[in-house]
């Protein structure tokens, strides 16, 4: 009798909007002209890694009024009073955001 294995669940992720994209990358190049190539790449990986978090846990995001369907996380870097609001939607494999947005932003304006 040939033993039965649990299939493998589907890991959640995110997919970044064109828009989003270009946050993403606008955000490394800030990063690095300000401070150093070592220190976007950190901030980068933080990035991923909490859109990843976001992707498993999509509920953490509150509602965006006036949005159906859309949700907003803030995400800070260590002890900082800014950091960067990810907007994004769920989809049948986790999220699609929408954009980055620094906090300082008025982000509703930006949407």
């Amino acid at each position: 009798m040939a033993e039965r294995r649990p299939r493998p669940q589907s890991v959640a992720t995110f997919t970044l909007s064109v828009a989003a994209d270009l946050d993403f990358s606008a955000t490394y190049t800030y990063t690095e002209q300000v401070w150093d190539v070592d220190h976007a790449e950190r901030y980068a990986h933080f990035l991923k890694t909490q859109m990843l978090d976001i992707a498993q846990h999509p509920e953490k995001g509150r509602p965006v009024a006036d949005r159906p369907g859309l949700r907003s996380y803030v995400l800070r870097w260590k002890r900082s009073k800014h950091g960067h609001r990810i907007v994004y939607e769920e989809t049948p494999n986790g999220i699609f955001i929408l954009r980055i947005l620094h906090t300082a932003m008025n982000w509703p304006d930006d949407l």
